[in-house]
This record gives C-alpha cells, structure tokens and sequence, in this order.
C-alpha cells in the first residue's frame, strides 16, 4: 500500500511540473483552468502524502504488537 501511495505521489508531481503555464496564448478561460488544476494537483499531493503518513503510524503500530 505504501507503494502504491508513494508511486502516485510521484506521478501526481510529474503531472503537476509537466503543466505549461498558458498566460501567453491569451485563450479566455485558459489560465483560470491551469490554475484550478495546478491547485487541484496540489491538494491532491498533500493529502496523497498526509495519508502515506497515516499508513506509516498504523503499520508501526501494527508492528509493535
């Protein structure tokens, strides 16, 4: 499970540093929507690594059982 969420966390992150800011093309609505989803992508991440967290503490607490 670790896995899973450490391997998404890293495509989230590829998909947000792959993301071109559109502010030159001058497209109505363009750079509104690269902002929603550059914001979207980053909530995402943190909470893809608040809950890589929370696994880890339970999977200790498991362990030391």
């Amino acid at each position: 499970m670790l896995q899973d969420l450490a391997t998404a966390e890293a495509a989230l992150k590829q998909d947000f540093a792959a993301l071109n800011n559109p502010a030159s093309a001058h497209v109505p609505g363009e750079l509104e929507a690269y902002l929603n989803l550059k914001h979207d992508l980053q909530e995402v991440i943190a909470k893809v690594q608040v809950t890589e967290i929370h696994v880890k503490n339970v999977m200790d607490s498991a362990s030391k059982k």
